[in-house]
This record gives structure tokens, C-alpha cells and sequence, in this order.
């Protein structure tokens, strides 16, 4: 995937999400989260482990061909858009 293709990804995301909520409800909660969660150690770690989502990305694709995945009713469009995931070359 290149660059073109990796902002088509991301506009067509934004677009999926802005048809649910608009950005500014979106960043709202965002922040009532980030006031809830906890400023430590194992916060520190998920922002880290956050930051290696590139190199994590590729395998992703392997694992939602292996594996099936299950949700509730909410989670079901996450679960779909995991499958819809382009291969990358």
C-alpha cells in the first residue's frame, strides 16, 4: 500500500465514522476516555505498543484470514471492515 492508498483508507474511514457521528462528538469522547484512564505504566505501554502499529499491520491481514472473529451486535461493522482489509503486496 502507498501513500495515495493509505490517505484513501484513512478518508474512507473518516467517512464511515462521520456517517455514525460527526468528528467534534467523536473527539469529545476522546477525552472524557483519555480524563478516565489512568496516567500509568500500562498506559505508557499501550501508547507504546500503539506506536509499533506499523509494524504490526501487515500481519493483521494473516490473522483475520485465520482467524473468526466473533462480536456483539456493536462490534459486528469492526469485525466486518477486519475482513474487508486490502492485501498488502
Amino acid at each position: 500500500m502507498d501513500i495515495n492508498e493509505d490517505s484513501t483508507a484513512s478518508l474512507d474511514a473518516w467517512s464511515a465514522i462521520e456517517k455514525v457521528m460527526p468528528r467534534e462528538t467523536l473527539a469529545e469522547a476522546l477525552a472524557v476516555i483519555a480524563e478516565a484512564v489512568p496516567d500509568d505504566e500500562d498506559t505508557k505501554w499501550r501508547a507504546a505498543l500503539a506506536a509499533q502499529y506499523g509494524t504490526v499491520r501487515g500481519f493483521i491481514r494473516l490473522l483475520v484470514d485465520d482467524v473468526d472473529f466473533g462480536a456483539v451486535e456493536a462490534g459486528a461493522p469492526v469485525v466486518k471492515a477486519l475482513g474487508q482489509l486490502p492485501h498488502r503486496t
